[in-house]
């Protein structure tokens, strides 16, 4: 299994200082992205000349990026629950679907929380579903993007996943309702992960490559996403973490 993506980019507003005044900044913001089955050798910044992936490339070249982020699991849920505790499968426990996260494992929003951030989780997939398959890792959120008990399609779509842009505006309309600061936002892109079925464009311009479609799709959403932030006046102030929460075989292993 190659190694994960792994990038951050941190940006706080620093007090101003006079002879007679001292403000304190505020706290910054938290987002925390997750791109399901991200391989780090798909993403143009990391060396790949076959896609397009501009907004993961503005990330990397504003912050951090890592060239060394391995998972502890490739199972989603137990991959990000290691991501919101920092504590490996053998000690969180969660080592497969519909295992509860015990009381015991403080989360990262329960921390912020505790901070007097509002926090809130948006999910691009039904694995994730803390009512279901991750129970306990919506504990510390104010809101946590569940899928609805009873779907009202048959399509894959809205029942068992979400498109990246619709994760994405759902977590925009949260944060236009909660203007007031600070925030911890998790937002879950699924679409990475097989099946790959890319929109257009993406099914065009990468028909050859699916995988890459769905990468460089779900690029695009964290772009809107990072728009979103500039124009509403959040970016400079806040943390931003983008990671996937591992990668994908693609046939390496024989399976």
């Amino acid at each position: 299994m190659k190694s994960c993506l792994a990038l951050a980019l941190c940006v706080a507003v620093t007090g101003v200082v006079s002879a007679q005044v001292r403000t304190k900044p505020s706290p910054p913001n938290v987002f925390l992205i997750t791109i399901d089955t991200l391989r780090a050798d798909h993403v143009h910044c990391y060396g790949y000349e076959k896609i397009q992936t501009p907004a993961l490339d503005a990330l990397a070249a504003d912050g951090v990026r890592f060239t060394q982020a391995f998972t502890p699991s490739p199972i989603t849920n137990t991959s990000h629950t290691t991501i919101l505790t920092g504590l490996l499968p053998s000690a969180h426990g969660v080592t497969d679907f519909a295992i509860p996260l015990a009381s015991s494992h403080t989360t990262w929003a329960e921390l912020l929380k505790g901070k007097g951030y509002h926090t809130a989780a948006f999910i691009g997939a039904v694995i994730l579903d803390a009512k279901s398959l991750a129970p306990g890792l919506d504990r510390g959120f104010d809101f946590y993007d569940n899928f609805p008990e009873h779907s009202l399609t048959n399509s894959r779509w809205g029942r068992v996943e979400r498109r990246g842009i619709d994760v994405v505006q759902h977590a925009e309309t949260w944060l236009t309702a909660h203007p007031a600061g600070p925030r911890f936002v998790w937002v879950h892109l699924y679409d990475p992960h097989d099946p790959y079925e890319p929109p257009p464009p993406y099914s065009e311009i990468y028909k050859d490559r699916l995988y890459d479609g769905e990468i460089a799709y779900a690029d695009s959403v964290l772009g809107n996403l990072i728009q979103y932030l500039k124009k509403s006046g959040w970016y400079e102030n806040s943390a931003i973490i983008v990671v996937g929460d591992h990668g994908e075989g693609l046939g390496e292993h024989h399976s």
